[in-house]
């Protein structure tokens, strides 16, 4: 579906205006912290509603802090049906470069990433399309360490998810 044609004069629906020209936003305004736990929780704060058979731009910051050698693996979650297209911008575990990789959906797109230790914190962006299908339901951050060490592991107050409807 493609964005609605207004003409000159029309008087825009309310439904109109909350659709097409307010964002959803899921901003982290706290930390949450986890400690050895490798099982994916869903984050509390980084998650929106999203509506059935609409397209939206997806962008995400995500700040974690935790040990050197202690690394975080993300992934997203969203409604049956929808599909996740876009890019990541992460660290890697083996040698914490900077990596460009595909952004999907669910275990096809779990990312670990590097911490830097206690103090230090790593950020993570990606942006792309979300698609949903005939299910609307939430997009949601889920998260974990990679390897239990003992050791917190902190998703900071300042993420966020942001997505505005294209289609």
């Amino acid at each position: 579906m493609s964005p609605p044609t207004w003409i000159p004069g029309q008087v825009l629906a309310s439904a109109d205006v909350n659709s097409w020209f307010v964002p959803l936003v899921g901003l982290k305004t706290s930390n949450q912290t986890t400690v050895s736990n490798t099982t994916l929780l869903n984050d509390t704060q980084v998650v929106f509603a999203a509506a059935a058979n609409v397209t939206y731009w997806v962008e995400t910051a995500l700040i974690f802090e935790s040990a050197t050698g202690t690394d975080i693996k993300f992934q997203w979650n969203g409604p049956a049906g929808a599909t996740l297209n876009g890019v990541t911008n992460y660290r890697t575990l083996a040698s914490a470069a900077t990596v460009h990789g595909q952004w999907q959906l669910g275990a096809s797109g779990l990312v670990s990433s590097a911490g830097s230790g206690s103090g230090t914190p790593v950020g993570m962006t990606a942006f792309g399309t979300l698609a949903t299908g005939g299910s609307s339901g939430n997009f949601q951050l889920q998260w974990a360490q990679s390897t239990s060490g003992g050791i917190n592991t902190t998703v900071m107050a300042g993420c966020a998810v942001i997505a505005w409807r294209i289609a």
